[in-house]
């Protein structure tokens, strides 16, 4: 037998040989952990298991050296792609991809690193993942065996995240969580890229796309080729719609990301379509990337879709308690807000009258309109005021349909200051079709 002779074809993933060698054809490409030249974020590689191997890639921005008093910061869990069998917690590309989230965002991040099949097949890499975070669980009193955990992350407002085959775990393990509990850890929302989720019956555009031939065959192919134990295509792992615990999933708001050209496409807008009926209580809100293939925001950063991604994961609102990103917004920042309602409403009870906080008025619910347009900028600081109302008038008991727009890039009232501006002009465009 000839020692060129394939047993697999998964290119341009990877060959398995007869002779049991496999060969990964994109994935292999190491970057150490650094401190970021560009962003000041630092990492670091840490073992959680010796056996099975499991690692995982730290990171923490650098508000975290810059801040004093430090202020805990949210927490990301980051489960990398390729297919279940290639790329890494180390790969350049998702080394890259979370210094520049984590320092967007401010926030710390564990990126894990499962074991890959098909030398370790499925369920490995769902095992791997749940015991990376009950090992990040381990921090949530403070005294975990990783001091970056003890010190910055914030075990409250947790969110896991991850791109096609790492969607597909951070669905999971989010479910996961649902069903068994996670102690010590307050998972808030999950935010899924290019999930690789799957069945037997097309749903959407998938019986005349691309998904109905060479591209799904594909799919279903590697799927059984990775997890050789599987039920099939409609194994809950991997279609959702199937698993009768959907309703359970241990978050309270989702996040799916698609893209116009990907063969996944669909069952991102199934998946965000089956959750709503599943009982679950959350919110889910799907977002599609006009023109673009999967995983593009990792293989072009810096196009403007990608941009756009990124900055996704002005109205005059306030409230005591900080929400979003509120609790960096400086003191002064604050301290302005709150004291200029103070001076418009010298008789306010405060930043929590329900005047100023809509989440703390219990007739919220009673809302006298069928639809909302919440319209918010990114460097406002009243922006995290916008999206909170949304998801407040969501849970409230309102039957209307609310959607938030943010202007990237923008301050606060710009479309006045700059009315002829590209984002001032797509800001009247949407409140136009709005009130048509």
């Amino acid at each position: 037998m000839s020692n060129e002779e394939l047993a697999y074809d998964f290119s341009p993933l990877l060959k398995v040989y007869k002779d049991g060698r496999v060969e990964r054809l994109k994935g292999t490409d190491i970057a150490p952990p650094s401190t970021d030249p560009k962003t000041g974020v630092q990492s670091k590689d840490v073992v959680i298991s010796q056996e099975p191997a499991i690692s995982a890639r730290l990171y923490i921005p650098k508000s975290t050296t810059t801040s004093s008093p430090q202020t805990k910061l949210p927490l990301l869990i980051y489960f990398h792609g390729g297919g279940f069998c290639i790329e890494s917690s180390s790969s350049p590309v998702y080394h890259n991809y979370l210094n520049g989230l984590v320092s967007e965002a401010n926030v710390v991040a564990v990126s894990v690193d499962y074991r890959l099949a098909p030398e370790h097949p499925l369920p490995a890499a769902y095992e791997d993942s749940w015991a990376a975070l009950k090992w990040v669980a381990s921090h949530s009193d403070g005294n975990g065996s990783e001091d970056w955990l003890n010190s910055f992350a914030d075990f409250q407002r947790v969110f896991f995240s991850g791109d096609s085959a790492g969607a597909n775990l951070a669905h999971n393990m989010a479910l996961k969580v649902g069903c068994e509990g996670l102690a010590g850890v307050n998972l808030i929302g999950i935010v899924l890229v290019h999930p690789y989720f799957w069945g037997t019956e097309p749903v959407g555009e998938e019986s005349t796309a691309p998904a109905a031939g060479p591209g799904g065959e594909f799919i279903s192919a590697l799927w059984r080729f990775t997890y050789p134990s599987t039920s099939g295509t409609d194994d809950p792992f991997f279609n959702p719609g199937k698993d009768s615990k959907l309703g359970e999933l241990g978050c309270e708001k989702v996040l799916v990301c698609v893209a116009e050209e990907d063969v996944l496409k669909d069952r991102g807008w199934h998946y965000g379509e089956t959750l709503k009926k599943s009982g679950w209580k959350g919110v889910v809100e799907v977002i599609e990337a006009k023109g673009e293939g999967h995983v593009f925001h990792l293989e072009d950063p810096t196009c403007d879709n990608a941009v756009a991604l990124e900055k996704k994961i002005h109205p005059y609102f306030w409230g005591t308690e900080p929400v979003g990103e509120e609790l960096t917004t400086p003191a002064a920042a604050r301290e302005y807000m709150a004291g200029v309602w103070r001076f418009a409403c010298p008789s306010t009870s405060g930043s929590d009258d329900p005047l100023i906080n809509p989440a703390k008025d219990p007739k919220l619910g009673e809302l006298g309109c069928e639809k909302v347009l919440v319209c918010v900028a990114e460097k406002d600081v009243l922006k995290d005021r916008g999206w909170h109302y949304s998801e407040t008038l969501k849970k409230s008991g309102w039957n209307g349909a609310v959607e938030v727009i943010e202007a990237a890039g923008e301050g606060h009232s710009f479309h006045l200051g700059d009315p002829t501006c590209d984002n001032a002009v797509a800001m009247k465009k949407k409140i136009v079709a709005f009130l048509n």
